[in-house]
């Protein structure tokens, strides 16, 4: 079984944390992204947990 995606946490410049589901290629999963971003994110979640979904979703 081949890893087909990877959970990267990127540090942005203010210092906030957010997870990235990537691809092969490095790229972002765009619909993961947008998820988060208008399901957990704006309810104030933590990185740690904004982690734990893209690992779920990583399967």
């Amino acid at each position: 079984m081949s890893v087909r995606y990877a959970v990267r946490m990127q540090v942005l410049a203010t210092g906030e944390r957010f997870s990235l589901l990537i691809n092969l290629r490095a790229i972002p999963v765009f619909d993961f992204t947008a998820f988060t971003l208008s399901e957990c994110r704006h309810v104030n979640r933590a990185s740690a947990t904004l982690e734990q979904v893209a690992r779920s979703c990583k399967v």
